[in-house]
């Protein structure tokens, strides 16, 4: 076993330094590291994403009484109860190494809040298609489901739940979390999400509840 190295680092803005050199030091994914500082320095972590207390969200009575009141607004659907589950998948970037493998994760998310989808009172020739209306979510599991990459790095041996006040959040903030901020976490939820264990996608949900209006 190679020795270990060991450096006396400081914590600055979400990457550890070297004071002398003023150089960041980057460590590998999976590196195990000790640290050693006062206890004051070791902060309650912060829930990941947009954090909300899911114990304090608002009831579809609230939803609809505020979009009944938008000016901007024409008409809205509601589109699923709050407690309904979606998934979506996401696959890591890939490290710079020629041929290397990555899994893909399934997150599934629970709706805190009912969602809504709405048309604009300004649609125009837009008039058909329904935007998302923001809605309290969380990621509350992820799962390694490509088997075709069986011999890929795990890159999700620890799980938190992540937050958001939207669908599209959570997407850009669980890959943020996850995946850093490598690649392109900017996905439409109508495009990726899927409802509950169904294959049917957001997008063609929100068109079978407009087509029996």
């Amino acid at each position: 076993m190679p020795p270990k190295h060991t450096h006396s680092l400081q914590y600055h803005n979400g990457h550890f330094y070297n004071p002398e050199t003023k150089e960041r030091l980057v460590l590998s994914d999976g590196a195990a590291i000790e640290l050693t500082a006062h206890p004051a320095d070791f902060l309650p972590f912060e829930p990941a994403g947009d954090a909300y207390n899911p114990q304090r969200v608002r009831t579809e009575e609230d939803m609809r009484k505020l979009l009944t009141n938008d000016p901007k607004v024409d008409k809205f659907y509601r589109l699923l109860e709050a407690g309904s589950e979606l998934r979506f998948a996401l696959h890591p970037p890939k490290p710079p190494v020629p041929g290397a493998k990555v899994a893909e994760y399934t997150f599934r998310v629970r709706l805190d809040e009912p969602l809504f989808v709405y048309i604009s009172a300004n649609a125009g020739k837009e008039a058909d298609t329904a935007k998302l209306v923001d809605s309290a979510c969380r990621v509350i599991r992820a799962e390694r489901t490509n088997q075709f990459f069986d011999s890929a790095p795990d890159r999700l041996r620890y799980f938190e739940p992540v937050f958001a006040h939207s669908l599209n959040s959570l997407i850009k903030n669980t890959y943020v979390h996850y995946f850093q901020n490598a690649g392109a976490p900017g996905r439409s939820a109508f495009e990726v999400m899927l409802v509950g264990n169904t294959t049917e996608t957001l997008k063609q949900l929100r068109k079978r509840v407009l087509s029996q209006r």
